[in-house]
């Protein structure tokens, strides 16, 4: 069963199975997950919630937290915005939260002021693994932005899911920013990317 918009997740399991264990997958892991939205529908880490992974939920509305509480309770939820500085910022929402981004647009006109955090910042002060998982992107267009603010020196995601697309706009510096931050595009779905940073260790499972 696929919990992610295009499958995403069933696609990204594939990196972690493991013919020799029991059932295959991967029972241990950690994600990342940037614009996580609603903690079960079109998410792309709950599949590996439910295998027993555990990691970090971030989303600029406040109001998902009490969701995660009680749908994904052993996940820690952070309710800000990833941002190019640490400090409150401007966060544009329409009828939808699914279309809340750092970037005005006709489809979110209203605004409301959110904290902000860098991701490297983030992800230090929360004692996440040099090396984990899953990073998984979804800001309606502010992804390249998103990205530039981790120190992959620092934190390196075994793979990267990120949205190209947003409301029928192709990023197309996506793939060529992924690619100069040691990223291989492997797959790719209607609206996202999905890359990993070794093509020795893992292209051969795909």
């Amino acid at each position: 069963m696929t919990y992610s918009q295009h499958g995403e997740d069933d696609f990204l399991a594939r990196l972690f199975w493991t013919p020799s264990r029991p059932a295959g997958f991967k029972r241990s892991g950690f994600y990342v997950d940037v614009g996580c939205n609603r903690p079960k529908i079109q998410n792309n880490t709950y599949f590996f919630y439910l295998l027993g992974w555990r990691g970090v939920c971030i989303d600029p509305h406040q109001g998902f937290a009490e969701q995660y509480a009680e749908e994904r309770p052993e996940d820690v939820f952070v309710g800000c915005a990833i941002a190019e500085q640490d400090g409150n910022v401007t966060l544009h929402y329409g009828e939808h939260l699914t279309l809340s981004s750092l970037l005005a647009s006709e489809h979110n006109p209203h605004q409301c002021t959110v904290p902000g955090r860098r991701l490297d910042t983030l992800l230090s002060s929360l004692g996440v693994p040099a090396e984990f998982d899953i990073l998984s992107i979804d800001v309606e267009g502010y992804e390249i932005e998103a990205l530039r603010t981790n120190d992959f020196t620092a934190h390196r995601p075994r793979a990267i899911v990120v949205e190209y697309q947003t409301m029928g706009t192709v990023n197309l510096e996506l793939q060529r920013v992924l690619l100069d931050l040691g990223y291989y595009t492997v797959h790719m779905t209607t609206g996202n990317m999905i890359a990993i940073k070794s093509l020795a260790d893992d292209w051969r499972q795909l």
